[in-house]
C-alpha cells in the first residue's frame, strides 16, 4: 500500500493506493472508493477486497467536499502511468453520500453506488449501477463486464 498520497493542498485531501498481488508491469483496472460522510478508511477495506481479488488497483479517497472527489479523480488520471492504472477501465465505488458524489464525477468508465438514496443519474455520464444494501459481488462484476466492458475474469 502507498498511503497518504496528497492530491491537493489540504491535509484532508489524501488517498491510499493498494496494488493487488502479484505485482504486474501491465496497467490494471482501477476502483476509486468514495466513502460516505460517516465512513473511515478502515471501513472501506471490505468494499475494496472483492476488487483487489479480481486484480483491480484500489484508491481510497479522503475528501472534504464533492469538488475534492473530482480533483482526486483528475490527480489519479494524471498519474496513471506511474501507478500502472488502466484509465479505460475505472470504476467509482461510492457508499452513501460518496455514491451521490460519484454519480456526478466525469472521466470514469462506470459508477457503482451503494445506498445512494435518490441521487439523480446524469444524462451522458458513465453507466451507473445503483445498489441498496449489501452488494452481491458476482453480479456487480458481471455488470461491469457486460455493461462497462471491463476485462474481468471469472
Amino acid at each position: 500500500m502507498i498511503g497518504n498520497v496528497s492530491y491537493a493542498l489540504f491535509p484532508e485531501t489524501v488517498l491510499d493506493i493498494v496494488q493487488p498481488a502479484p505485482s504486474s508491469l501491465q496497467a490494471r483496472p482501477l476502483v476509486i472508493a468514495i466513502h460516505g460522510g460517516a465512513s473511515t478508511k478502515g471501513a472501506m477495506t471490505p468494499w475494496l477486497t472483492p476488487f483487489l481479488e479480481k486484480g483491480f488497483i484500489a484508491a481510497n479517497v479522503e475528501y472534504r467536499s464533492e469538488s475534492d472527489v473530482a480533483q482526486a479523480v483528475q490527480w489519479l488520471r494524471a498519474h496513471a502511468d506511474r501507478y500502472k492504472l488502466d484509465w479505460n477501465h475505472v470504476v467509482l465505488l461510492g457508499i452513501g453520500d460518496g455514491a451521490a458524489f460519484a454519480m456526478r464525477v466525469d472521466g470514469v468508465s462506470a459508477v457503482v453506488g451503494v445506498d445512494a438514496g435518490a441521487s439523480p443519474v446524469r444524462k451522458g455520464g458513465p453507466p451507473v449501477l445503483a445498489i441498496s444494501g449489501d452488494p452481491a459481488w458476482p453480479q456487480v462484476f458481471k455488470w461491469l463486464r457486460k455493461v462497462a466492458h471491463f476485462p474481468i475474469k471469472g
